[in-house]
């Protein structure tokens, strides 16, 4: 990725503009060549699912998109200032240098990384303790000691279940969904 793409891209991740991300922004080749030798960025659960089977390494990360090289050179994005919140989670489970095969990689994240929006949905998770490791403004990153991961909140999630998320302490380790339970007690 060229630095002033980089640039353009951070500060619109920073500033949550939806600025367009070109793939091939400053080359000097016409559109129709970089349309067909690029793999197509993607913002959508959807648009990562539909892409072409590749292996790419992770080449850089940044607060909602990360940017991915195959073996033959190609690079593409993956989030961006429209980034849908399942994926700029799925971003933050990637390692740098990490070689993934897509899109089995972000197939395998969703069947094993449950996210959990409403009440009725959380009540019914299968008892745990877990641990916080992140509480954000709408959504909370929440692992088991066994390493798996799930969220509690998104953008979507329930207004009950945003305010339950911001009663969260990062670091602290809770029985779900009993803490959650318990918070509806609460007047």
């Amino acid at each position: 990725m060229r630095p002033i793409q980089c640039l353009v891209i951070t500060l619109a991740c920073i500033v949550g503009s939806p600025l367009p991300l070109p793939a091939c922004a400053g080359e000097k080749s016409d559109a129709k060549e970089c349309a067909e030798s690029a793999i197509p960025d993607s913002n959508t659960a959807e648009e990562i699912r539909a892409m072409p089977a590749c292996k790419a390494t992770v080449v850089d990360h940044a607060a909602c998109y990360s940017v991915f090289r195959t073996a033959t050179g190609k690079e593409f994005t993956i989030g961006g200032p429209a980034a849908a919140q399942e994926v700029v989670h799925f971003l933050g489970t990637l390692k740098d240098g990490q070689a993934y095969e897509f899109p089995s990689v972000f197939v395998d994240y969703q069947k094993t990384t449950p996210t959990y929006e409403t009440a009725e949905q959380i009540r019914a998770m299968v008892p745990c303790k877990a641990k916080v490791e992140h509480v954000g403004v709408l959504d909370s990153r929440i692992a088991t000691a066994d390493g798996k991961m799930f969220f509690i909140g998104s953008p979507d999630a329930a207004r009950e279940v945003i305010q339950f998320v911001q009663t969260l302490k990062v670091g602290q380790t809770y029985e779900f969904p009993r803490v959650f339970l318990e918070y509806q007690k609460k007047p």
